[in-house]
């Protein structure tokens, strides 16, 4: 395990503040199902058309799009 890795360095604070085990397990269930689902949807939609392949894909780095 990395120590610079949020995710367990996370689920180890959460499960140090008390909540049980069981109930992050059930969280990282349904979070997997729900990136299964996207990966599924994503693998079985059309494919886009190709004018829009490089649509909004790129900044020129400048201050417009910085906060």
């Amino acid at each position: 395990m990395d120590e610079k890795d949020p995710i367990p360095n996370y689920r180890q604070k959460i499960l140090e503040a008390g909540i049980p085990e069981s109930e992050i397990k059930a969280l990282e269930d349904k979070i997997d199902q729900m990136i299964d689902d996207a990966t599924e949807e994503a693998k079985n939609s059309p494919t886009p058309p190709v004018d829009i392949a490089f649509i909004d894909v790129w900044a020129d780095g400048g201050a417009s799009w910085r906060n």
